[in-house]
């Protein structure tokens, strides 16, 4: 599953940011290695860009769920701590922007998410 391959079809039409490609490929590439200190590092990168002023928006958040719900394959085997922060980005992050309420539910949002990271040590 390449890095390229899932991008494109987690974009389609959104206007995501620039910045957001580059965190995607980090988390991405950390996920493909196996390396897990990285990837508790790439994700929280990739949540504090998503929480932030710039990041929080429908088009990036909605990226960030596609992304993460097509590559499901690389997370799945994660251990259940990482896996179900992996499982509620591919539920309900993209309700964040016009449905926050059902986002919060799921303790999905940026915000929320970035907390349960941060909790893993």
């Amino acid at each position: 599953m390449s890095f390229e391959n899932l991008w494109k079809a987690s974009i389609r039409y959104r206007h995501a940011s620039r910045e957001l490609e580059p965190l995607l490929r980090l988390v991405h590439e950390s996920l493909a290695a196996n390396d897990v200190p990285s990837l508790k590092g790439n994700l929280l990168r990739l949540l504090e860009y998503l929480a932030g002023d710039q990041g929080r928006t429908d088009a990036n958040c909605a990226t960030v769920h596609y992304f993460f719900e097509a590559a499901e394959p690389l997370w799945k085997s994660l251990q259940s701590d990482l896996r179900v922060i992996f499982d509620d980005m591919s539920g309900t992050l993209r309700e964040s922007i016009y449905a926050p309420h059902i986002a919060r539910t799921f303790d999905s949002t940026p915000e929320q998410l970035l907390e349960r990271v941060r909790a893993l040590g």
